[in-house]
């Protein structure tokens, strides 16, 4: 009871508020346990994850336009995972492109919510709870709506368990013996959706991969049977699901006040001891009257060299690296490593470090930890634990300061107006680095991405191969969250990257083009942010995406041409 004293409030059993947490919470994390349970097996980690991020748009829609903000989680999560569905693509990394796309796209939408939303209320830290959940604050009228949700997406999986089971593991015994795999699987992709909604109210939509992914790995692992793993993930999952949110992470999510935006600092009132200066007031025409801010010559003025150089820098990392993520595979691991270098950076501004040391550090030891893990495990599976360990770690710093949550926007959906003369070195430093290892890795590189069979028959190490580059990403990771963020820092690695190699199938034309369009992304995100005041996040996204969409619109005209039939407009 001591102990019990020291880990909780006094009279905290006896409140409203958690018990409420208590019975949604459990619900949730059992629903959660089994889902994830199916989603590991399925090799589906990547979507389930992507399920939550996407979250983030819908909730963010919601608090727009004040609805409750699990109505636009279930909305877009349901939406995407029926996207998810018709894409078609049946090869596993050509679906990861694509989910990584679409993710892209949402969560540029996401910033754009997130930045009209801060415009058009007064509500404060509604974006950090969108982000981090708020299980204490759950109104008693949506207890109803979510455990009715919770039970239905629970019933799905269980009624659906064995003949899930049998399409998860071998899809063509199943086809033969009449299971529709194909109704199975969208109607798994649609109870997921639901799942990660639940745990998006209770543990916000960033963390909950970790409630997802976590225990059932981890149950996978020690136990036989789906069952069994079912009943400890459930174990993990409702024992932890109260342990996320401590006293002093409550207090922050009530009292963290509005986000920093982009446009922030073009109107001026930005934290300016993070920025070289301030902007000087617009001089006023010789008619008379004064020029818009924001507009003419101030985009390519001095103030606005550091933010050039350093997107440039960023795109041409991006573009190299997101070549070689896009033909290995690996677009997970360009979406984990950035998201788990957050927990770093939030672990520097902890103890008064610049938070290129924090990226740095948990940028490398993401990139250690998923090619450790690959080892006895699956690649999904190996980056999905790596990934939520560093998102629990990011968790428990976010809590631990009061003064992050100033910041955790920035480094979440970039502020690449804010990078400073200091961080520029740094930036092109690390962005040397790497394109310079990519360029002596570049022959065995390609051939264990390309044929990795071949390439070990030849004497390429594939898992040395595989570390290198996953390091190669942790250095592009820690230049590059600063400025277009961590959640919208691959989008920019995989739409320019994937729209490439469907232009051309020769190595270095289209890492060429990868560069190019992701220099283009960049520079036209950055005109148009500054034209607009709205998020670079959402214009790096959308752009992303509509490249990608392009990108595979031609490549099916140039089939339909190669084969005889017209192209359709």
């Amino acid at each position: 009871m001591s102990v019990l004293r020291y880990l909780v409030e006094p009279g905290f059993f006896g409140s409203g508020p958690v018990h409420i947490a208590l019975a949604v919470g459990t619900v949730i994390a059992i629903t959660s346990a089994v889902a994830g349970v199916f989603t590991v097996t399925r090799g589906q980690s990547f979507a389930g994850h992507s399920l939550a991020d996407i979250a983030t748009t819908g909730g963010s829609g919601a608090f727009l336009i004040g609805v409750n903000q699990f109505w636009g989680y279930l909305a877009f999560g349901a939406g995407a995972a029926a996207f998810m569905e018709m894409i078609g693509i049946q090869r596993r990394r050509g679906r990861d492109v694509a989910t990584g796309v679409v993710l892209g796209a949402a969560l540029g939408l996401a910033a754009l919510f997130l930045y009209l939303g801060t415009q058009y209320s007064t509500t404060t830290g509604a974006s950090f709870t969108i982000l981090f959940g708020s299980m204490f604050v759950i109104t008693p009228s949506t207890v109803p709506a979510l455990i009715t949700s919770a039970l239905l997406a629970l019933g799905t999986v269980v009624v659906l368990a064995r003949v899930l089971l049998l399409s998860s593991l071998s899809p063509d015994i199943a086809a033969a013996r009449g299971v529709p795999v194909r109704a199975v699987g969208a109607a798994f992709l649609m109870a997921l959706a639901v799942s990660v909604a639940l745990s998006a109210v209770i543990i916000g939509a960033v963390l909950s991969t970790a409630l997802l992914i976590g225990p059932a790995a981890t149950a996978l692992r020690v136990t036989r049977g789906p069952v069994r793993a079912a009943d400890v993930a459930a174990g993990i999952g409702g024992g932890g699901h109260l342990a996320r949110h401590p006293a002093r992470l409550r207090q922050l999510l009530l009292a963290a006040r509005g986000p920093r935006l982009a446009g922030q600092l073009l109107r001026g009132d930005a934290d300016h001891r993070r920025l070289p200066g301030q902007l000087p007031a617009p001089a006023p025409a010789p008619g008379g009257g004064g020029a818009a801010p924001g507009r003419g010559a101030g985009m390519f003025g001095s103030l606005m060299v550091n933010t050039w150089i350093a997107a440039t820098a960023v795109a041409v990392i991006a573009g190299v690296t997101g070549f070689f993520a896009v033909l290995r595979g690996s677009t997970f691991a360009a979406h984990a490593i950035p998201n788990g270098a957050f927990a770093g950076a939030a672990g520097a501004s902890l103890l008064g470090l610049n938070p290129f040391v924090g990226l740095a550090v948990f940028s490398v030891g993401g990139a250690l930890g998923i090619a450790g893990l690959s080892r006895r495990s699956r690649p999904d599976v190996a980056t999905a634990l790596t990934f939520v360990m560093m998102l629990g770690v990011g968790a428990l710093f976010v809590s631990w300061s009061s003064q992050y949550s100033q910041e955790a926007y920035s480094l979440l959906f970039g502020e690449v107006f804010g990078v400073s003369a200091e961080e520029v070195l740094p930036i092109l430093t690390l962005g040397a680095v790497a394109v310079a290892v990519v360029v002596v890795m570049f022959r065995p590189l390609m051939l264990s991405s390309a044929l990795p069979e071949v390439a070990e028959a030849r004497g390429v190490p594939p898992r040395r191969m595989e570390l290198g580059f996953l390091l190669v990403m942790a250095l592009a990771t820690s230049m590059t969250v600063p400025v277009v963020g961590a959640l919208l820092m691959f989008s920019l690695m995989v739409g320019p990257a994937a729209a490439a190699r469907s232009l051309t199938a020769r190595p270095v034309r289209a890492m060429t083009l990868s560069v190019a369009i992701a220099l283009v992304t960049v520079w036209a995100g950055i005109a148009l942010s500054y034209q607009s005041d709205w998020p670079l996040g959402f214009f790096v996204g959308i752009l992303g995406a509509a490249f990608y969409l392009l990108g595979r619109c031609y490549a099916a005209a140039r089939r339909r041409m190669a084969v005889g039939i017209p192209a359709t407009p």
